[in-house]
This record gives structure tokens, C-alpha cells and sequence, in this order.
């Protein structure tokens, strides 16, 4: 199964993916507005100075194109994805900087072999200080250039936030003979705040949705929010038959393509604590999504909808656009 690179569209720097020869499958946005001679279906190769950087087998490599600009300096990770190998080229401002040897010794020192590791580890030191003055540096860079997956955590109110995303997911994939129903529980209005990333909340809640609906063996999902008062906690559960067997309780076990999702979700979201992922008997699919709501929000007066200033419907529109572009690419 080929994985889908829809994860990187959301990055706000150049990102492209190459076969293991340095063939261009994919380019974000990012990259195709600052990397322009980088072409899909062209080989990268004979714009990169290590012209062997695809015969090495290290995990992680950097090195720089030829085409100049604001990005030149990438790392590749070599992906390994059902016995095929992909190259992911990321452009990270911080390795723009002056002092990008250090940066890049850092980086394999702290990867673990794995440049995702490193970048979901620096994304959740935002708001921290840490000891390493480079390392601290590196954060707030990632902070700076990160806005379009994380808006740091605030006050949400999250009634608010699955009104509008739950209205705009009601009928919106019925042209692709999905049916996705939705209800919210009558708790959530009176425990409506929680403390999330805002962005982050409706990205991963749309990563899921597709990955349930690629499951669905009846293209019909039922995705219901309620609160549960025990544990004082918002849970979204999206719900659908399928054919699939759910061993392990990732989401590519749902969509072997979705490999990029499930080492964000698991790793930075915490699979397993935030996510779960069960099966019942009849084989019917529950994927949950739990948030821990604001105990202390709920003593304040509340004078109008929404209590923080994130702006929630160009988010909710522009991920609901995206999974709607996913599925209908995979149709």
C-alpha cells in the first residue's frame, strides 16, 4: 500500500517525497511556492549536491540543492513502508541557520535514527524552557514556523468548535456515497471548555475520520461527542462496520496507507491514552478521541461563544477540505 503524504501538506516549509531512486511523488505547498525546480514525476538527483544521497543507507541524511532561495538545506529520512522505500526531503528552518553542523549533530544525537522523532520531541517543548541553549533555540524556530499545525494550547470552548465541525461533516461526503451522521451530547454545553491545541484537535480528528472511513465496510459513520462527568473528560467516538481485524489499535490497521498519521498521533498524541481504537464482536470499529475538559473554566461567566481568540472556522474549513480531497483521491 502507498502511503498517503497528506500529513506534510500541513507543513508550513518545504516538504517532498521521492521514490527510492529520486523519482518526486510528492510536493507540499510550501515547496512548490520556494523549490520550484523541484518537479513531481522529474528526478530530484541533479538538483542536490550529494549526488549519491540516494545510494546511502543511513536513516537520516542532510545536505542542500542547487536551486538557492530562502530553503536549500534539508534532512532526508529514509522511510520503509510495506517492503518499499521512500525518501522525505524537510526543509526545517532551523537548518537554514548559520550554525546548521551543530543543529544537524544535535539532531542525530537526539533522533533516535528517526528525524520524526526529533521534530514531534522539539514540538512538545513549545511553552518550555529547556537547559540547551541550541535546543531552546530549535523550539522557539519550530514555534515561530509552526502555526499551521499548532497554535499552542488555550482555552477552547469545544462545544463551540464540534458545532462547527460536526455541521460542516454532516452530509458533506455524500457525493462519494459516504454517509457521516453526528450528534453532541447535552453535557458538553454545561463542561465545554478544554485546553488543547486547537488545530491540532481538528487535524487529528479529521485524520481519523478518514481513516475510519477507509475502513467502512458500509461507508456509513456515525460520530457522536459526549462528556462523560466521572473523569471529566470530551470524547469524540466515530463508529463504523468493518471488515478490517484490529489487533494492535493503530490507525493503520484501519488505513495501511496512513503510516505519517499514525507516527504523529501516536507519538505526539499520545496513541493509547488520547486515541484508543477498539473492536466489538460483530466487528463493528470504535475510534475515540478524549480531552481532559478546564475545571477551572467552569466558574467563570461566559458573555459569548467562544472564550479564546483562535479563529475556528477557517481551521475547521481548511482540514474538513482536506479530508475531502483525501478521500476523494483515494476513490
Amino acid at each position: 500500500m502507498i502511503p498517503k503524504f497528506d500529513v506534510f501538506s500541513f507543513m508550513p516549509f518545504p516538504v517532498f517525497v521521492t521514490d527510492s531512486v529520486g523519482v518526486v511523488i510528492f510536493k507540499n505547498d510550501s515547496c512548490r511556492q520556494n523549490i520550484k525546480k523541484i518537479r513531481n514525476g522529474a528526478n530530484a538527483a541533479k538538483h542536490i549536491k550529494d549526488a549519491n544521497i540516494f545510494l546511502k543507507k543511513d536513516k537520516i541524511l542532510f545536505s542542500e540543492t542547487y536551486c538557492g532561495g530562502t530553503f536549500s538545506r534539508f534532512a532526508m529520512s529514509n522511510i520503509e513502508a510495506d517492503s518499499t522505500s521512500y525518501c522525505v526531503f524537510l526543509f526545517l528552518p532551523m537548518l537554514q541557520l548559520d550554525c546548521h553542523d551543530e543543529i544537524e549533530r544535535f539532531i542525530l544525537d537526539r533522533s533516535n535514527d528517526d528525524i520524526f522523532d526529533f521534530y514531534i520531541d522539539v514540538k512538545n517543548y513549545a511553552g518550555k524552557s529547556p537547559s540547551n541553549r541550541l535546543y531552546s533555540d530549535m523550539v522557539t524556530l519550530v514555534s515561530k514556523y509552526d502555526v499551521e499545525i499548532s497554535n499552542s494550547k488555550t482555552a477552547v470552548d469545544t462545544a463551540y468548535l464540534l458545532d462547527k465541525l460536526f455541521k460542516l461533516l454532516s452530509g458533506a461526503f455524500s457525493a462519494l456515497g459516504i454517509r457521516v451522521s453526528t450528534s453532541i451530547d447535552k453535557n458538553i454545553y454545561y463542561n465545554r471548555f478544554c485546553r488543547i491545541d486547537p488545530n491540532d484537535y481538528i487535524f487529528v480528528l479529521t485524520r481519523l475520520l478518514y481513516a475510519v472511513i477507509r475502513a467502512s465496510s458500509t461507508k456509513k459513520i456515525a460520530v457522536k461527542a459526549v462528556h462523560t462527568e466521572e473523569t471529566d473528560e470530551i470524547s469524540v467516538t466515530l463508529k463504523t462496520s468493518t471488515e478490517r481485524i484490529i489487533i494492535n489499535g493503530d490507525i493503520c490497521e484501519l488505513a495501511p496507507e496512513c503510516i505519517f498519521e499514525s507516527r504523529l498521533i501516536s507519538r505526539y498524541y499520545m496513541l493509547g491514552k488520547n486515541v484508543s481504537i477498539t473492536q466489538e464482536r460483530d466487528g463493528t470499529v470504535n475510534v475515540k478521541y478524549t480531552v481532559q475538559c478546564d475545571n477551572v473554566m467552569a466558574t467563570l461567566p461566559i458573555s459569548n461563544t467562544y472564550f479564546n481568540r483562535f479563529d475556528i472556522d477557517p481551521a475547521v474549513k481548511k482540514y474538513a477540505k482536506a479530508l475531502r480531497n483525501s478521500l476523494k483521491n483515494r476513490s
